[in-house]
């Protein structure tokens, strides 16, 4: 929050340097134009310190979906999960970005796989879940994980490594939960 306001400071306090010292006519300051660079690195490190930081919509939002963890943590039914047993499903796909040429512009050549090939950069992108059935009251339930970026392999290791976790179930509404994936952030 500090580095948000910090950022919002620094960024107004640049602009205003660079537009007073860009139209600057007095003579207390002998060379204006030098002072420009400052007022342009302040305007970068505001905006740096602004794109690194949560917006404060994000902050909420986190803060609603750990409130709401903790509370399936103290008041949710505890269901151990055999993560060996565990399906796994994966979505990879592979990201395009557009990637200019030398001149600065983009050419479009008629073939469409050079095109590819000249201007975009494939970047593969791994996007697994892992799926837990469990029976309640004679009805088979299935659990789904939230998106992990590992690929199935990966995954499949780190399960197969850590072996159980935990499932909490709201008793009300079953089809709120929240798996226990605290170990795949460690190595292990």
């Amino acid at each position: 929050m500090v580095k948000r306001i910090l950022g919002f400071i620094l960024c107004i306090l640049g602009f205003i340097v660079i537009i007073f010292f860009t139209k600057y006519l007095g003579n207390i300051i002998p060379y204006p134009k030098m002072i420009l660079p400052i007022g342009a690195i302040m305007l970068l490190i505001g905006s740096i310190l602004l794109g690194s930081t949560p917006t404060f919509r994000q902050l909420k939002t986190d803060r609603k979906l750990k409130a709401s963890a903790n509370n399936l943590i103290e008041n949710g039914k505890k269901i151990n999960v055999d993560l060996t047993q565990c399906e796994i499903k994966e979505n990879d796909y592979y990201d395009m970005k557009l990637v200019e040429n030398y001149k600065g512009a983009v050419d479009l050549p008629e073939d469409i796989e050079t095109r590819d090939a000249q201007i975009a950069k494939r970047t593969e992108v791994d996007q697994t879940v892992f799926i837990f059935k469990h029976e309640h009251n004679g009805v088979e339930e299935k659990f789904y994980s939230p998106v992990i970026p590992r690929t199935g392999d990966d995954l499949k290791i780190k399960l197969y490594l850590h072996k159980t976790t935990t499932l909490y179930v709201d008793k009300t509404d079953r089809s709120k939960y929240f798996f226990d994936l605290d170990f795949l952030n460690h190595p292990e």
